[in-house]
């Protein structure tokens, strides 16, 4: 079981880190099929390539290296939801521009309270994380 909740947050990470190098092409003008359109703006476009970097590369280490994969995914989401907000306290005038921000936000701010559950950490660290409650139970016994 913790393989497949393994690769299904492997595979979300990846999925995120993406959708962070899209906005990054959206941030730097570069057109892609959208139906989203963003203001040129390259410290907007520098957040995103950081929050995106850290997400893809805790993608990799949930495959090769479990035992920083949650450490990085949570950095990852940390970073996200900081660079999502910021977009959104310096958003524009167009209404158009950011409708997205606000999704983007609530789905990062999901996943990293899904990533704080026992049983996610203990998936992506290979079972290396218990919780305290589990250890006081043994201790008792």
């Amino acid at each position: 079981m913790r393989k497949i909740l393994r690769a299904a947050i492997g595979t979300v990470l990846f999925l995120e880190g993406l959708a962070f190098f899209g906005g990054v092409a959206l941030h730097l003008g570069i057109p892609i099929p959208s139906p989203y359109v963003e203001k040129l703006s390259y410290s907007s476009a520098l957040a995103e390539i950081i929050s995106g970097v850290v997400l893809l590369v805790a993608a990799v280490a949930t495959a090769v290296q479990p035992r920083f994969a949650w450490k990085l995914a949570v950095v990852g989401h940390v970073l996200g939801v900081a660079s999502i907000a910021w977009g959104i306290a310096n958003r524009g005038s167009a209404v158009g521009e950011t409708s997205h921000h606000p999704a983007m936000l609530l789905m990062l701010i999901v996943v990293v309270i899904g990533l704080s559950m026992p049983f996610c950490r203990q998936a992506l660290e290979n079972g290396r994380h218990r919780s305290k409650r589990r250890r006081r139970y043994m201790q008792a016994i």
